[in-house]
């Protein structure tokens, strides 16, 4: 990858999700530049850290879900917003498409798609 590594900020609050992410990610020369477990703390953090990505996670605690959150980081900081999820129930999906997320991705998701995934959305 040439130039500056691009920074991507991890929302998930499963701890061996996250642990798998960030392994995976900097295996392929991402920086990982904050980790959350829940919405707010993902939208509190993409204000303060600025990152080029967030993967986040749909279901977390709290008020705000994951589709929520994506919805308000791409509407104040245009940063393009990966969702994992490992509820594909209609209802979610609808919900996940309707905030126009770069990709839906289904929980355990493979590396290579998940890499693939943030390719395209950081060449957008």
């Amino acid at each position: 990858m040439q130039g500056p590594l691009k920074k991507i900020l991890i929302a998930d609050d499963e701890a061996l999700i996250v642990m798998n992410l960030e392994e995976s990610l900097q295996r392929r020369g991402f920086e990982i530049s904050g980790i959350c477990g829940d919405a707010q703390s993902a939208v509190n953090m993409a204000r303060e850290l600025k990152p080029d990505l967030v993967v986040m996670d749909i279901v977390m605690p709290g008020e705000k879900d994951g589709i929520e959150a994506c919805e308000i980081i791409q509407e104040e900081l245009d940063i393009p917003v990966i969702l994992l999820t490992a509820y594909g129930g209609e209802g979610n999906i609808k919900r996940a498409q309707h905030a126009s997320p770069s990709a839906l991705l289904m929980k355990p998701c493979e590396s290579d798609h998940l890499a693939l995934a943030i390719q395209v959305a950081l060449d957008q």
